[in-house]
């Protein structure tokens, strides 16, 4: 989980333990629902930081940094005695590797942020919806 994620995510869980403590407080279930408006903001600017788009950008900062990383790789075989032919070869091994698996840990990563905001986004809004409902249904529950 990154910084950003653990961020959010205590976030959220605050404001949702801060609106059930007022709602149980003010014997009103509307505190807790106001919790859920704060649940969709939270949402809304963790979209907002485009974490998403700076995970997009990385095939260009490959793209941009790995050459330089390569050219040393070759000069590092050929000072071992390496044909250049060879020590070619695995530089573009090298860099089909690269480019694959930081490919796909990015797309991992950018799935795993657009389901986040989804979850907090869907929670929010129910929240927000129906958590007066819930809790004053509860609080009538509990006290008699």
């Amino acid at each position: 989980m990154t910084k950003q994620e653990r961020i959010a995510l205590s976030l959220s869980v605050l404001t949702i333990l801060l609106g059930l403590w007022m709602a149980h407080a003010h014997h009103d279930g509307s505190y807790f629902a106001r919790s859920g408006t704060i649940l969709c903001i939270i949402a809304v600017i963790f979209a907002y930081l485009e974490l998403r788009a700076r995970l997009a950008r990385v095939p260009a900062f490959i793209d941009e940094h790995l050459p330089k990383y390569l050219a040393t790789v070759i000069e590092a075989g050929l000072a071992r005695g390496a044909d250049r032919a060879t020590a070619e070869d695995a530089a573009r091994k090298l860099e089909s590797v690269v480019r694959s698996e930081v490919s796909a840990e990015a797309e991992k990563a950018r799935k795993r942020l657009l389901r986040f905001e989804a979850i907090l986004l869907v929670v929010g809004t129910f929240i927000w919806g129906f958590g007066d409902l819930l809790v004053d249904s509860l609080l009538r529950h509990c006290t008699h």
